[in-house]
Formats: structure tokens, sequence, C-alpha cells
């Protein structure tokens, strides 16, 4: 199932064919930008 990722603080809005790598890449963004929340969503 593909999922979507989008930050609050930046332009990273990206979709992935997998929430697991989705999720990997949310951590990551937010383990170097700790001011930055990534939220994580399946597309409608």
């Amino acid at each position: 199932m593909a999922c979507h990722i989008r930050c609050d603080a930046c332009a990273l809005d990206r979709q992935f064919e997998d929430c697991v790598t989705a999720h990997e890449r949310a951590r990551e963004h937010e383990a170097e930008h700790p001011e930055h929340f990534v939220s994580l969503r399946n597309p409608a």
C-alpha cells in the first residue's frame, strides 16, 4: 500500500510505494531536523 509523507516546516512532500519506507524516511528527516514534524498518511 502506498503512503505519503509531508513535513510541516519544509518542502518535504513525497509518496512511497510502501508505508515501511515512508515511515523510515519520516523518522530520518525528523532526526536530522528536530524542529520539523512529518505526517504520514495513506493517499485517498
